[in-house]
């Protein structure tokens, strides 16, 4: 008897260290739902001795929301005593007065002698909840973010089945979110099989690497940047519809080939005056190859007497974003030609100068035809002058007449003092000629045909002289 009452004392302290060491909270509720045992452990977990909560109700360190809860639970175990019933949640006032979640598990052993009571068994769950709730806010983050950007995004599982398709996805698709999930990705695009997406999305879940690509979808006649993610269940797929780029790379290329193409010469440079693109034009025009003149300073490229004036045009171009400017161009081999260049500043997409575009065009032509024009001028201005001839012109709709600097000498003026009236002409005609000399201009103006007269003129010395 000695043995047994031994053991059974050792058996009972072994049970009561369990009890009094758990991280379990065990309390026993009478049917009134009063305290009238609670382990030590309560004391680690919620700050709360025996001696704290024995005889005040359980309801006293509920949450008032949770409390018809644990109502409902405790009058379910007196009802069916001896078995345990379903796990619950609820919360309980820390002694600090914060709120912890609970799990506990409520088991009517009021039939047993040595117990007679309700024995809830709780556990801690707080963690675990915060845990959830932040996962839920993480989650809820996570689907406003997809929901938001501008990409089509699209999960899968390991079956090809859709588990998320964000509106934009369901939109490319032409169906509600909710018409796709579950859906076998190769059932919604069937024309992917075999595709470059089919063989990318194959490679990217073997060799579990993210994997990005363009492709053209024939049925949806669009471009898309294709970006693959897979992980341990399934993959993460974001498409976007680069249709409007692929056009405008396809568009910027023919431009640029026009414009390596083009007659004009076309370059661009960078902020410290050097040459970082240009065509072929461009470079024929100085005597190089395009290579050649990438890095190249602009000066080289210009005659020395004319950096002053292109260093202006420069400043001028800073302030008013353009400039023209008309220069002597030095070729690779020394010899110079004449060059029209517009000077356009060039600006990033943040609106910050990078440098300028120059658009030249050799006028070389032009020039020496303006040279020839000043020089056969000149020359015909000292005929005039060594036989005393002068010239004017009229125009009849005005009545204004342009004379040569010989021709006011011829009527006794200094040049560039006669007022170009005719009336001021029909002055300087003797009043015995006047009326002749008019009639005979205006006929002979309207009939656009050549004539010659001869009348006299008076100075304004008073002295007559015959013209002709």
């Amino acid at each position: 008897r000695r043995r047994v009452e031994k053991a059974l004392q050792e058996s009972e302290q072994r049970f009561r260290s369990l009890i009094e060491n758990a991280t379990d909270i065990i309390v026993v509720l009478d049917r009134k739902g009063i305290f009238r045992y609670c382990s030590p452990s309560a004391a680690k977990v919620l700050g709360y001795t025996m001696q704290d909560v024995v005889g005040y109700s359980t309801t006293e360190f509920v949450h008032p929301d949770d409390i018809p809860l644990i109502i409902t639970v405790l009058e379910q175990a007196i009802k069916n005593p001896n078995v345990s019933q379903p796990a619950i949640e609820y919360r309980v006032r820390n002694r600090d007065g914060s709120w912890c979640f609970f799990e506990a598990v409520a088991t009517s052993l009021l039939d047993v002698p040595a117990i007679r009571g309700v024995v809830i068994n709780c556990h801690d769950i707080t963690e675990r909840k915060r845990a959830e709730e932040a996962l839920l806010i993480a989650n809820r983050q996570t689907v406003n973010i997809l929901e938001s950007i501008t990409d089509a995004f699209m999960s899968l599982d390991k079956q090809w089945r859709l588990t998320y398709v964000n509106q934009q996805a369901a939109q490319l698709c032409q169906r509600s979110p909710e018409d796709l999930l579950g859906q076998s990705l190769w059932d919604v695009f069937p024309d992917i099989v075999g595709s470059v997406l089919s063989q990318e999305y194959h490679r990217a879940l073997a060799q579990q690497v993210p994997v990005t690509f363009e492709e053209f979808h024939s049925s949806l006649n669009a471009w898309f940047d294709v970006r693959l993610f897979p992980s341990a269940d399934g993959m993460s797929l974001f498409f976007l519809d680069v249709t409007d780029r692929k056009h405008a790379q396809a568009e910027l290329l023919e431009m640029s080939t026009a414009l390596g193409n083009a007659v004009e010469g076309i370059a661009r440079l960078n902020i410290d005056g050097q040459y970082v693109a240009l065509n072929r034009a461009y470079a024929a025009a100085l005597g190089y190859q395009q290579e050649e003149m990438i890095g190249m300073a602009w000066q080289q490229t210009v005659h020395p007497d004319c950096i002053h004036s292109v260093t202006a045009a420069y400043q001028q171009m800073m302030v008013e974003g353009k400039a023209e400017v008309e220069v002597m161009g030095l070729r690779k081999d020394g010899s110079t030609f004449y060059s029209e260049k517009v000077m356009v500043a060039a600006h990033d997409w943040h609106d910050r100068l990078i440098g300028f575009h120059c658009f030249t065009k050799d006028i070389t032509e032009r020039r020496q035809a303006e040279a020839a024009l000043l020089e056969s001028q000149e020359r015909f201005k000292l005929t005039l002058e060594a036989t005393q001839m002068g010239t004017w012109d009229y125009e009849h709709e005005t009545g204004v007449n342009k004379w040569s600097d010989s021709c006011e000498q011829l009527f006794g003026f200094v040049p560039g003092t006669f007022s170009g009236a005719e009336a001021a002409f029909l002055d300087c005609v003797h009043p015995g000629d006047r009326e002749a000399v008019r009639m005979h201009i205006l006929s002979q103006s309207q009939q656009a045909a050549n004539y010659s007269k001869e009348f006299r003129i008076v100075h304004p010395d008073g002295s007559i002289r015959w013209i002709a």
